[in-house]
Order: structure tokens, then C-alpha cells, then sequence
């Protein structure tokens, strides 16, 4: 495979990068090294920058290069009539559904949900980098999706391969599996995966990165202002 013209050698490059990080910061998790970067005040902040390069980086990589067409993430020749008619409507919906589930799982599950991978800051910046979150992961899951796009020359099956590959990621992933286990942090992995599902469905109909973008942020943003009105 040719890393200067195919998607291929990037994608399955970036799929063994995350097993490999998440699996070696996992056993490496009770050495000395990792609990001194825990308790270093910007290690938090160093984990989240360095999550967003490897979230970003490639799709850019791939554009830049003009491997992947802006078309298939969804940045370019965007039918906005059509998208923001039937896949306005279809993400309202959405979101209409995602919060009322959200709502019932809060109140089988009360407690507070810890924001997965997120500094810990006053609600209005957290808001602010919950959205720039939901940009970097549509940018991850942009790529995998439009790489199996090209890769079967089919925007349905390619759409759906990206996601099945993202779920075989997280699937590998040992932190995410124990914090399945964990209350405070499961919330927010179900969560991500359902919109990982919620704005998948709706590229294949809207093919509109920035629509994806916009249900996933105002959705992070919407649960965060829940939050703040259910602790007063």
C-alpha cells in the first residue's frame, strides 16, 4: 500500500497506534512514571493535547496530502438545503431522544458523571471544551469513516465500517472497559457511543460534517447546563 495516495496505510497506522497507547499506558499505569505524570498539575492537560493531535492529525494529514476528498468528511459540496431540512430534522430529533434517555438513565443511575477525559474546570469553559471534544472526535471518526468510504466506493457500507472500526478500538481499550465498571465513568463511554451511532445515521443521510458537529456539541453542552440545574 502506497502512504501517499491510499487512506489504507494511515487508517489501519492510527487503529494500531490507539491499542498500542491504551494498552501500554494501562500496564504502565502503577509505575512511578505514570503516577508522577497523574499528579503533575498539566498532565491532564498534556493526555488531552495529545489526544486531540492524534484525533486531528491524520484526517488533516490525509487533505493536505489530497488523499481523502473533503467531500467524504463531509467539509465540502454540503447540500445545506438538504441537510439542514430533512437532517435538521433528524438531529432535533435526536437530540430530543438522546436527552430524554439521558434523563431516565440519571434517574435509574443518580450521582454525578464524571467528564471522560476532561479537565475538571467551572461549567462555562467546560462547555467550551466539551464542544472542541465533540470536534476532535468527528474528526477521528470522520477519517475511519471516509477511509472505508473510498477504500468500498460505498457511502452506506464505508460509513458503517468506520464505526464498527472505532467500536473495535474502544472494544481494546482497557481503561474504557473497567470504566464500564465504574458508575461515574460509564455514563459518559454509553454516551459517547451512541452518538458515535446517532451522527454516523445522520452523515449517511446528510453527508454534513458540521451538522454532525453541531448535534454532538450542543448535546455535550445541553448535558452540562442539565447538571448544573440538577445540583442546585
Amino acid at each position: 500500500m502506497n502512504w501517499r495516495g491510499e487512506p489504507g496505510p494511515w487508517l489501519w497506522g492510527s487503529f494500531l497506534l490507539y491499542v498500542l497507547a491504551s494498552s501500554g499506558s494501562w500496564m504502565l499505569r502503577r509505575r512511578h512514571l505514570a503516577v508522577r505524570l497523574q499528579a503533575w498539575p498539566g498532565g491532564r492537560w498534556l493526555a488531552l493535547l495529545l489526544r486531540w493531535a492524534y484525533f486531528v492529525a491524520p484526517p488533516y494529514a490525509l487533505l493536505i496530502l489530497g488523499i481523502i476528498s473533503p467531500r467524504w468528511l463531509g467539509l465540502s459540496e454540503v447540500d445545506w438545503v438538504g441537510s439542514l431540512g430533512v437532517g435538521g430534522a433528524i438531529a432535533a430529533a435526536a437530540l430530543g431522544l438522546l436527552g430524554l434517555s439521558w434523563w431516565s438513565y440519571r434517574r435509574a443511575r443518580p450521582g454525578r458523571g464524571q467528564p471522560l477525559g476532561l479537565p475538571d474546570l467551572p461549567r462555562p469553559l467546560r462547555w467550551l471544551l466539551a464542544i472542541v471534544e465533540a470536534a476532535a472526535l468527528q474528526a477521528h471518526w470522520a477519517f475511519y469513516r471516509s477511509a472505508f468510504i473510498v477504500w468500498l466506493e460505498d457511502l452506506y457500507w464505508g460509513s458503517w465500517a468506520g464505526l464498527a472500526l472505532i467500536f473495535l478500538e474502544w472494544a481494546l481499550n482497557p481503561w474504557l472497559r473497567h470504566g464500564l465498571r465504574q458508575p461515574a465513568q460509564a455514563e459518559a463511554i454509553l454516551r459517547r457511543a451512541v452518538l458515535a451511532l446517532v451522527t454516523t445515521t445522520l452523515f449517511i443521510l446528510a453527508r454534513n460534517f458540521w451538522l454532525c458537529w453541531a448535534c454532538h456539541g450542543l448535546f455535550e453542552a445541553w448535558i452540562e447546563y442539565a447538571r448544573k440545574q440538577g445540583n442546585k
